[in-house]
């Protein structure tokens, strides 16, 4: 009872979230499939039922409905706002001056057999070379057999050029829908424009056994450090580094064309560690559960950045984080196995501009003062995409979510953390004050909320 009335708050504001997100992020998310759009419309209306009583059964009084309607209106006048700063980001975006950057093979790495990518700039058409990440848990993930995928970096305008190695082309599809980006389709290849950045799954002929996304980046906005004491650089080319400690103080700079097989481990209590760059971060030789792919631990820890880079093929959890004051910006995450959990952040501290594709919870909202935002995740047959707590035992307030996209969910068969919002509480933790605003949800159809009270063995 008493974990039950701790929530009690939590589960009002989510049900007032959703009776306000309803129609624009699962309606127009799930357009084009009607048992999708059921599906939602019935959640909503559970849940909707679920906010004219506290979690005691009690009803909510005249008081919390007053409460609640102004809560509602500044949620609105909040959305609002961002989609007039995003139409403000759009326009700016092509009155930059055109940049663009690609980045080579790494030497036996091998390159997607399914695709080929290219990248055009008004004269110019450059290469962007294909990675893939095989499937290496298909007992559990049955859509997809691989994944490739291709970064670049740009401003300005560019025309994204992808060819099928011999495959018709017949429809394709590209997600987050919600960016209307249409492709030109011709028999061997697809092409589209882009003006600013994107995280994207070019679905050709309805392909996601064999997916592609397109990692369309920023340019980096700091210059490549040079090698010395502080800054650890990996340049182009496969690196076999295993573990690598980290220091207060440290740079980790993974160039564009850099493969490192290996993760960073900074044990507790440091600050100011930057891991960045354009390169890839990959646990492919390591068993399940062996390590994080980058950890730093203990409450004194702030001002950790991670940027850029990519993670693939981790064998647990990508990004671990404690304390306060840190940052993961631009961060692409690719991984098969149970327990390849995305990020877990600290207090006070920011995910912008990232992309998950992973199987177990990819957003842990575990600390207070959490802002994210622009994220995109195509979530696998486990974990959810927002895992508010899980047996959390302090006091969680202040977490912002807006502007995601989910852009698929995989769940297939029941368990514990299987919905797009979760929570499993089972310690003494008192959460209120989450804000989920602007999210978008396609091609999920299990189930949108699952809040559940239980104490378990995993706990944060």
């Amino acid at each position: 009872m008493r974990a039950r009335m701790r929530m009690g708050g939590l589960l009002l504001a989510l049900a007032l979230v959703w009776m306000q997100l309803g129609c624009q992020s699962v309606g127009n998310g799930m357009s084009g499939n009607d048992g999708q759009v059921k599906k939602g419309a019935s959640e909503l209306g559970q849940v909707s039922h679920a906010s004219l009583q506290q979690a005691d059964g009690q009803p909510v009084t005249d008081a919390q409905r007053v409460e609640a309607q102004q809560a509602e209106g500044q949620a609105e006048e909040a959305g609002r706002a961002d989609l007039g700063k995003a139409a403000a980001d759009q326009r700016e975006s092509t009155n930059v001056a055109p940049q663009l950057v690609t980045y080579p093979q790494p030497d036996g790495v091998p390159a997607s057999p399914f695709y080929s990518v290219k990248v055009k700039q008004a004269d110019r058409v450059q290469n962007s070379f294909t990675y893939i990440s095989k499937n290496t848990f298909p007992r559990v993930n049955i859509f997809s057999d691989d994944t490739s995928w291709t970064t670049f970096s740009f401003a300005g305008k560019v025309t994204v050029v992808v060819e099928t190695m011999g495959v018709k082309v017949n429809t394709c599809k590209i997600l987050p829908s919600r960016l209307g980006i249409e492709p030109r389709i011709y028999p061997d290849r697809v092409e589209f424009d882009l003006t600013q950045a994107a995280k994207l799954s070019v679905e050709i002929n309805g392909e996601i056994r064999h997916p592609l996304l397109v990692f369309a980046d920023p340019p980096e906005s700091e210059p490549v450090p040079e090698p010395g004491d502080n800054v650890l650089y990996y340049g182009p080319g496969v690196h076999n580094v295993g573990k690598v400690e980290v220091k207060s103080n440290e740079t980790v700079y993974i160039a564009g064309g850099a493969y490192v097989k290996g993760y960073f481990e900074g044990g507790t209590n440091k600050h100011d560690v930057v891991i960045r760059g354009r390169g890839v971060l990959s646990g492919e030789d390591d068993p399940h559960k062996s390590h994080h792919m980058i950890q730093i631990m203990g409450n004194n820890t702030h001002d950790i950045r991670i940027e850029g880079i990519t993670i693939v093929n981790s064998p647990w959890t990508h990004i671990r984080l404690w304390g306060k004051h840190n940052t993961v910006r631009d961060v692409k995450m690719i991984s098969w196995y149970y327990n390849t959990d995305g990020v877990l952040l600290g207090a006070d501290s920011l995910l912008e501009d990232s992309f998950f594709k992973l199987n177990d919870d990819a957003i842990k909202l575990y600390h207070s003062g959490i802002t994210v935002r622009n994220c995109v995740i195509w979530q696998l047959m486990n974990g959810a995409p927002f895992q508010l707590t899980w047996n959390v035992s302090q006091r969680t307030r202040d977490v912002t979510v807006s502007d995601c996209d989910v852009i698929r969910v995989e769940h297939y068969k029941d368990w514990d953390n299987r919905g797009v919002f979760n929570s499993i509480h089972g310690g003494t933790g008192y959460l209120s004050d989450y804000v989920f605003r602007n999210i978008f949800i396609e091609n999920a159809n299990f189930r949108l909320v699952k809040l559940i009270f239980k104490k378990s063995q995993y706990n944060e």
